[in-house]
């Protein structure tokens, strides 16, 4: 469950907690999202020559609910919805929501973000790769 950055008044509305969180966005209730603050579209061509339309959804500063040893609030977040549809409008696979966090995240365009979630899977397979067929989790220098 995601929510929305809560929106702060000028003049304090009275006693008590502090808001923390807005709106609530739920990622399977298209009806509770807000406008977003980005949407990217671009197409490639796969491997077997077929035409790849993807739409990239953005929607900055979001939060989510932590605990006290993980108070969440603290830590915004932009969200990104990805959508990959084929020539015949046919969705190739299901919605892919990723977030990106950290301080500088405003540097990083949504492109730039799904293009480093893909290149993740090229190290997993090396990394694989090696711990398996090149015992590299065994070897021992002297």
């Amino acid at each position: 469950m995601f929510y929305q950055s809560p929106v702060i008044s000028e003049t304090p509305v009275g006693k008590g907690h502090p808001t923390w969180y807005g709106a609530r966005f739920a990622l399977k209730e298209p009806d509770t999202w807000h406008e977003p603050s980005s949407v990217t579209q671009f197409s490639y061509e796969n491997r077997r020559g077929r035409i790849v339309n993807v739409t990239i959804t953005a929607w900055a500063n979001m939060l989510m609910r932590g605990g006290k040893a993980t108070p969440t609030h603290k830590f915004p977040f932009t969200l990104l919805r990805i959508e990959s549809i084929d020539d015949s409008g046919k969705s190739l696979f299901k919605s892919m929501w990723l977030i990106v966090i950290g301080e500088r995240r405003g540097e990083l365009s949504s492109l730039q973000s799904y293009q480093s979630y893909r290149q993740r899977f090229d190290l997993e397979h090396s990394f694989r790769f090696g711990k398996q067929n090149l015992l590299l989790t065994a070897f021992e220098t002297q």
